[in-house]
């Protein structure tokens, strides 16, 4: 709590007349602000982003807009693939105005790991503010490094199952919809879809699509599930 020293006056916003009815110093307590994590959407101090090592160790902190543009500043993001219970995938379609894959199909949720934050707390807090939902049941995949000419992410992909309804945020997405695999595979080389979605498409294909995820929820007896959940992936 701040203490902030002010004069009481007479009761009127005149410089004069609060001469006159006397100045009476009193101390009056001013509740501190409340802070969170900082958001680029939101918000007009500068996002600062965690560089890590492949291991996900922190090794410096730097703002987005340095980070974004140099690809050899690693940073952490977290994914969550969204599947309805007949186990089709929720696609998020990009605004247009964003600086990377505008007005392209993308991963159900996708976002920064902030500063000090825990990998489970930021895909909650991103699904909550992409979609608009509160998910509880989130199941690890795999991490990987996407990298390209303009940055490079050491990414943590989720899975869960959720049949909306969706809130989604509208400042940051045009639309959403659910696909079918077998659509999205088929229209893989069309320019609907980001090329980070496009490399998180082949990767859960080639790790884990011949397992019914969104029935069984890899059934902890196989032993497929402590491979995966260990973020094993073939060489």
């Amino acid at each position: 709590m701040l203490l902030f020293l002010c004069c009481r006056c007479g009761g009127t916003a005149d410089a004069a007349d609060s001469k006159s009815a006397g100045s009476n110093p009193v101390w009056v307590q001013i509740p501190p602000p409340a802070f969170k994590f900082t958001r680029w959407a939101d918000s007009k101090m500068e996002e600062f982003l965690e560089i890590v090592d492949r291991d996900g160790r922190v090794i410096s902190i730097a703002p987005r807009n340095i980070i974004h543009g140099n690809p050899s500043m690693l940073h952490r993001v977290v994914h969550v693939l969204v599947f309805n219970s007949k186990g089709e995938l929720l696609l998020q379609k990009r605004a247009s105005h964003k600086d990377v894959a505008p007005g392209k199909w993308d991963t159900s949720v996708g976002g920064h790991i902030m500063p000090g934050e825990d990998i489970i707390s930021s895909a909650k807090r991103e699904t909550l503010e992409e979609l608009g939902i509160t998910i509880e049941n989130l199941n690890f995949l795999y991490t990987y490094i996407h990298s390209n000419d303009y940055e490079s992410e050491l990414v943590y992909t989720y899975w869960t199952i959720n049949d909306g309804p969706f809130y989604f945020n509208k400042e940051e997405i045009d639309e959403i919809a659910f696909w079918k695999l077998e659509d999205i595979q088929k229209d893989l080389t069309l320019g609907f879809f980001s090329d980070n979605f496009k490399e998180e498409f082949f990767r859960y294909m080639y790790t884990c699509a011949n397992l019914p995820i969104w029935f069984n929820a890899f059934n902890v007896n196989n032993p497929i599930h402590n491979f995966y959940l260990k973020g094993h992936l073939p060489e």
